[in-house]
């Protein structure tokens, strides 16, 4: 052992939340002696620790154990007192609630031993069951094989997760950068230690499970959203600082931490609200600056090699670089752009996507975006190429295809559709796209097919049956062709494709295989429509089971309606009792899909509009010619063009309630005419009534920056670890538990009830208890709440139009409106103005929310009359025939179908 080191490994453990003696206890568990291992704990100022449980270790372990002796606020603040106690070769800065794995540290140890006392960083990549997309990310990164990495041969990794790393004790930790945003404190501080060291460790057969490894990297641009100082500290003593002390030390930018710099820069110019973040900070052009100041240290091949950096990126930063447009030569149809000696693309590369397809007996029509890099939307046009002679131009639908990256549209693109008239003397079409760009014409070789249309790119002998002709496509070529079919050419069709579906390992087309030779003898014998209808995948009580309910009362003996539905859950016991449900996920729920003429559901989530996830390439001609009606959760008062864009959802039937809804659905980015949005009214509106029992419930929507992913079968939301310490948890915490409220609430005889949104629900337990409060769980039903309830206390979430359905008071809480609306949830503002078109109060802080309740309270919770005035203008329909008019209208569409 080195006589300066006491002992091998140092830990700092920073006590930040409760799980803290997991990672105690794995680190007592190791298989290494503890006589190597120094332990240094910190104490967090807001975190409850068993005093109890840490004396124990610290007696147990007098020697390796210090408990730092005050408590501190910040991991910063922790890890700079912590280090001062740290007497091992190696140290960690470990992250609480991570598990180590039995050998960690002996794995780490015997690395520093056989690849001798030197100045490393040695790193534990993530065990195998940390089952997450970001800890499988990180292991990416870090190769599998034990070796020592030169930083400067192979320069390509980005920073590893800080808390997995074993550092030299010889290098100097430079824990002094101040930093808010720990992402930013952590990175930082590898920067400085790369600037000592070229050596990166991966050690063999030792594993660390991560506390939070959704959080990991780049994610620490959701702190910055709120914070302009941050903001400044990122550009300033961040991307700047770190280009400064490298030049200092070298006289150069090495290329790992060109890299590295280049993998922030991308934050700059890719996350969603960037420019308005950056905006916030400080003008646009002293960023600018500062990018290309850090840019001309970085080579050409770093921004154009970088995997990470799509092609847009690349075009922006490079033009940042050199301050102008690139230089283009034009060859053989194609159309090469550069910037100096530098080539930045293949224009004939750009990707042109076909969304939509429809193939008749005398028509084929062809709906698509295509992009064009390195010209303005008025220098391009796109035009279709049939068997080598026939020009047929394209139209232009909109423009709403551009990729801008702060204020310049970098990206350009355009929405075409084509239709090609199809003649029955002709057997054979073979169509190419090609595009002018800046007046050169320039074959496009990039095609792919959108999850709507009827082909793969990429899957071969794919084909599509429709109007008496069978599409396909060459990749080789980029041709679609169209040919008259026959019995025969189709059966050989199906058989050289099940035959190609057979010989890919792949389990998804292994079910395919089976699933497509059902489908077929399936169809054959089923003359009478399927409808599925559903609401999620665990429960009902939504537009769903409302228009189920109506279906079993209108006698149409050619439809078949089923509610998809886990049939294992109480939920589900209980809808089949209405009528026929099959159950989410099952074989049958995915055939039936298949066969289904209408998939109609209040969510559109993928176990309702793609229950084969990944598989669903497979399918793609039989799935093209469903039809998804969207009843809604709600009524839309914001913007989610983004979501529900024909694009991404692409609706045959998108139900609407009022006239303002109705005409941003027409108005905004969603693409739709007015024949697929329908102004019926939701379903469960014709089944709201009245049964007031003095209840005040608040009943809030939920945060998507709260969550990490959902659930790829179930659709369920995962939560945030740290969801404790968000403002939204706090905010209604307090509130239900709030002694003015309720001693209010019990002199007038009132219930404060609560009532999360679904994605919350499972989670409801998190919040503290009141014996006073009714805490409502997923059993309970919307509209039973709502008929109990005297008053309805929401934020931002559509519940308040059902709630206003009925004429009774609303109060809305929007405590965290700015961070609500900058795109951390899926919302973004539109047409409904909550002080001028709310149907009630809207307060802004805790204390204010509470004052606006009492006084209601108070007057037993009458609405008034100014709201009142909005309601009634607000609906389209007051009549409880919403379910008659949705009804109608699939009819309708069949009629015309």
């Amino acid at each position: 052992m080195n006589t300066k080191n006491k002992y091998e490994l140092s830990l700092i453990l920073y006590l930040s939340n409760e799980d803290y003696q997991k990672t105690i206890d794995s680190i007592l568990a190791q298989d290494s002696e503890m006589t190597d291992v120094q332990l240094i704990i910190a104490e967090s100022d807001t975190v409850k620790t068993d005093k109890e449980y840490i004396e124990n270790i610290k007696q147990q372990y007098p020697e390796n154990v210090v408990v730092c002796p005050e408590k501190y606020s910040t991991v910063q603040q922790a890890y700079k007192s912590a280090f001062k106690y740290t007497d091992g070769k190696y140290i960690n800065f470990a992250e609480c609630g991570c598990i180590y794995s039995q050998r960690a540290f002996s794995g780490i140890m015997e690395f520093f031993s056989i690849n001798g006392d030197d100045e490393y960083i040695a790193v534990l990549r993530c065990s195998k069951s940390t089952k997450t997309e970001n800890a499988a990310e990180i292991n990416r990164r870090i190769p599998a094989k034990p070796k020592i990495i030169n930083l400067k041969e192979k320069y390509n990794i980005p920073f590893i997760f800080f808390h997995n790393c074993f550092i030299s004790s010889k290098l100097n930790i430079n824990l002094s950068c101040d930093f808010e945003t720990n992402e930013l404190y952590f990175a930082k501080i590898l920067a400085d230690l790369f600037r000592q060291t070229n050596n990166l460790g991966i050690v063999k057969n030792a594993f660390v499970e991560p506390y939070q490894a959704e959080r990991f990297f780049l994610k620490f641009y959701e702190d910055l959203r709120y914070s302009a100082d941050e903001t400044k500290k990122f550009g300033n003593d961040f991307l700047s600082a770190i280009t400064k002390s490298y030049k200092d030390s070298f006289g150069f930018i090495p290329k790992y931490i060109q890299y590295n710099l280049l993998v922030f820069i991308e934050w700059c110019v890719n996350a969603p609200g960037a420019e308005n973040i950056i905006q916030k900070a400080f003008i646009l052009d002293d960023f600018k600056k500062i990018l290309f100041d850090i840019l001309n240290e970085i080579d050409d091949s770093i921004i154009i090699e970088n995997s990470r950096l799509q092609l847009a990126h690349k075009y922006f930063l490079m033009k940042i670089k050199y301050g102008c447009s690139p230089d283009s030569v034009v060859q053989s149809q194609r159309k090469k752009l550069f910037f100096q000696n530098t080539k930045i693309c293949d224009v004939s590369n750009n990707l042109t996507t076909i969304e939509f397809v429809t193939l008749t007996e005398n028509m084929l029509t062809i709906q698509g975006r295509a992009k064009f890099i390195g010209c303005d939307q008025e220098d391009f046009s796109i035009f279709a190429l049939v068997n080598k002679t026939d020009v047929v131009e394209c139209q232009d639908i909109h423009h709403a295809y551009d990729t801008f990256i702060w204020t310049e549209n970098v990206y350009p693109g355009m929405s075409f559709k084509v239709e090609i008239p199809l003649d029955e003397n002709t057997d054979v079409y073979k169509i190419e796209f090609f595009s002018k760009h800046k007046g050169d014409v320039i074959k496009r070789n990039n095609i792919r097919f959108g999850k709507f249309s009827p082909l793969a790119s990429n899957v071969r002998n794919c084909y599509y049956y429709s109007g008496r002709h069978i599409m396909r496509f060459n990749n080789s070529n980029s041709t679609i062709t169209v040919e008259k079919a026959t019995a025969f050419s189709k059966f050989k069709s199906e058989l050289k494709y099940l035959k190609t579906l057979a010989g890919i390992k792949d389990d998804y087309a292994k079910h395919a295989f089976l699933a497509r030779i059902m489908y077929r003898l399936m169809k054959l014998f089923h003359r009478k429509q399927i409808w599925l209808i559903s609401d999620r995948t665990n429960r009902g009580d939504d537009n769903g089971e409302a228009f189920f309910k109506y279906m079993q009362t209108v006698k149409n003996n050619k439809i078949k309606c089923y509610f998809v539905i886990d049939k294992n859950c109480e939920e589900g016991k209980r809808i089949s009792k209405i009528g026929k449900t099959i159950s989410t996920n099952s074989k049958k729920h995915k055939l039936y899909h298949l066969l289904s003429t209408y998939v109609i559901s209040s969510q559109a989530n993928n176990p309702v509009v793609n229950p084969f996830l990944r598989g669903n390439i497979y399918y793609r001609d039989i799935l093209c010619k469903n039809r998804f009606v969207f009843l809604q959760h709600g009524v839309i008062k914001d913007d989610l063009s983004s979501w529900l864009n024909i694009y991404n959802r692409n609706m045959f039937g998108f139900v609407v309630t009022t006239n303002p809804e109705y005409e941003s659905i027409l108005n905004y980015n969603y693409f739709y005419s007015p024949k697929e949005v329908w102004l019926t009214g939701i379903p469960r509106m014709d089944f709201l009534y009245n049964n007031e029992q003095k209840y005040i419930t608040l009943m809030p929507t939920w945060r998507k920056s709260l969550m990490t992913h959902p659930d790829p079968v179930t659709g369920i939301w995962l939560i945030r670890d740290d969801f404790k310490e968000s403002k939204y948890y706090k905010f209604y915490n307090s509130l239900m538990n709030d002694e003015r409220l309720l001693k209010a609430a019990k002199e007038y005889g009132y219930k404060i009830c609560f009532k999360p949104h679904p994605n919350i629900d499972p989670y409801i337990n998190m919040f503290d208890k009141n014996e006073n409060v009714i805490f409502m769980d997923a059993e309970k039903n919307y509209r039973d709440i709502f008929a109990e309830t005297n008053l309805l206390l929401t934020d931002y979430s559509s519940v308040a139009f059902d709630f206003a359905y009925l004429r009774k008071p609303i109060v809305y809480a929007q405590f965290d409106r700015e961070e609500f609306f900058s795109g951390a949830h899926s919302y973004t503002e539109g047409y409904f103005d909550y002080e001028r078109d709310g149907f009630g109060e809207v307060e802004y802080n805790l204390e204010d929310t509470v004052n606006c309740l009492i006084d209601y309270i108070k007057n037993d919770c009458k609405p008034k009359e100014k709201y009142l005035d909005r309601i009634n203008k607000t609906f389209a329909f007051s009549d409880k025939n919403c379910c008659e008019r949705v009804y109608k209208k699939l009819l309708e569409s069949n009629e015309n179908k």
